[in-house]
């Protein structure tokens, strides 16, 4: 603990207390988390396409691609999480990393590829409120930039990060969601204002729109190309109350944790993930080399963090 924590504590014994004991809950959880899933830069693919929160039960529902997919266990609840877990202590210079999630970016010291580019930046379209950005949410630029990055790097693994179905959502009933609706995230359904099956069928709307939005992508690519997701979503269903007083985000205010996703909450909506391998026609000639030059944002990853509801 460190000396200005130390000094708080004296002055505030309660705020101490409490964050001891938030800080066990947490060592708790992580304990008991079994972190023994799949290991993306273990298994064979070319291209890996990672969908931001996406559950596996709703993927096997309305996916509607070739191939053979299977339920995998992600080794973390949590897009931090699941970088840690697979990237730490290893070396990836044969993998070119496009990401549009501001974590990627925040947790770059654990990852060690040939080149990370970030489009979380992208505010080509921004309108009032970072939250309001399409080029936060939106896959089209991102599959736009995918296909260039594999025309340019054509010897290398790529991953290729995007954040749809995570919110803020997009849209609702075929048609785009207005600013300050209360089906953009999940504040209104915490609050119990929405109904989880209203929030369930958005989210669902959401995931089938990058399904579709990546096929281009899916055109233009060889090699062997996986689709999978580095956690999952709780959309109503919540967490066991131990689990809920050991975390530490909302307090006891019980009803706001069964949406969204947390740290080390071992629970099927949220670590059970797709693992999706397309047919095969070609391979890539795969090669590693020295690291290059990344391509982000470092200055505004706060801010787009906040804006994807991680503060």
């Amino acid at each position: 603990m460190s000396f200005d924590r130390i000094r708080k504590g004296v002055r505030n014994p309660r705020l101490a207390a409490r964050e001891l004991a938030d800080q066990a809950g947490s060592s708790l959880l992580r304990w008991r988390f079994d972190k023994s899933g799949v290991h993306v830069l273990d298994r064979d693919w070319d291209t890996l396409l990672i969908l931001d929160c996406g559950r596996y039960d709703i993927f096997s529902e309305i996916a509607n691609l070739p191939g053979s997919l299977t339920k995998e266990r992600s080794v973390g609840s949590v897009t931090a999480d699941f970088l840690k877990r697979n990237f730490s202590g290893r070396r990836a210079h044969d993998v070119v990393y496009l990401s549009a999630n501001p974590q990627v970016g925040r947790h770059k010291k654990h990852i060690d590829v040939h080149k990370l580019i970030g489009l979380w930046h992208d505010t080509s379209t921004k309108t009032d409120g970072q939250e309001n950005s399409q080029g936060l949410t939106d896959p089209k630029p991102v599959v736009e930039r995918a296909v260039e990055l594999h025309e340019n790097f054509p010897n290398k693994r790529h991953i290729v990060h995007l954040l749809p179905p995570h919110v803020p959502h997009k849209f609702k009933d075929g048609g785009e969601i207005p600013v300050d609706s209360p089906y953009r995230n999940y504040e209104a359904a915490r609050a119990g204002e929405v109904d989880a099956s209203e929030m369930r069928d958005v989210y669902t709307e959401n995931y089938k729109y990058v399904l579709d939005a990546i096929q281009p992508l899916l055109d233009e690519i060889n090699g062997k190309v996986v689709i999978t997701a580095d956690h999952g979503e709780l959309l109503g269903e919540g967490m066991p109350r131990w689990m809920k007083l050991l975390h530490n985000r909302w307090g006891n205010q019980w009803q706001k944790y069964d949406f969204g996703h947390y740290g080390d909450i071992d629970v099927p909506e949220l670590v059970d993930v797709p693992w999706l391998e397309l047919p095969v026609e070609t391979r890539r000639d795969i090669v590693s080399e020295p690291s290059v030059a990344d391509e982000y944002d470092t200055e505004g990853i706060e801010e787009h963090l906040k804006a994807l509801g991680y503060r």
